[in-house]
C-alpha cells in the first residue's frame, strides 16, 4: 500500500478520471495499470473499468450510435463503467431470464 495514498484513495480517484471521460486522461490511467504498478487489484480493475468507459464513450458519442442516450437515462450512474443497454437485446429485457 502506498503510505501517501491509500488505495481506496486512489481507486475513487481513477473512478473520478473514467466519469469525467476526457481521453487525455488515458495516459494517466495507464500509469496504475501497468503489471509493475504497486496498487492493488482493485485498482488495476478500476483502471480498466475506467479506461474502457472512456473508449466506450468515444466509440459510441456517449452510447447514441447503440441506441442508447445517457443524458437522457432516468436513471444515471457513475459507475466507471457503460450503463447496461437491455434495448439492444431483448432477451436482456426479460425479468425472469436474468
Amino acid at each position: 500500500m502506498d503510505e501517501d495514498h491509500p488505495q481506496i484513495v486512489i481507486h475513487e480517484a481513477v473512478e473520478a478520471l473514467g466519469n469525467m471521460n476526457k481521453y487525455d486522461s488515458l495516459k494517466l490511467l495507464k500509469k496504475f495499470e501497468s503489471e509493475d504498478s504497486p496498487h492493488t487489484e482493485m485498482v488495476r480493475e478500476t483502471v480498466e473499468l475506467a479506461r474502457d468507459l472512456i473508449e466506450w464513450n468515444q466509440k459510441t458519442k456517449q452510447g447514441e450510435t447503440e441506441g442508447l442516450h445517457t443524458k437522457k437515462l432516468r436513471v444515471r450512474t457513475n459507475d466507471p463503467a457503460p450503463p447496461f443497454n437491455f434495448w439492444a437485446n431483448a432477451e436482456f429485457a426479460s425479468i425472469p431470464n436474468l
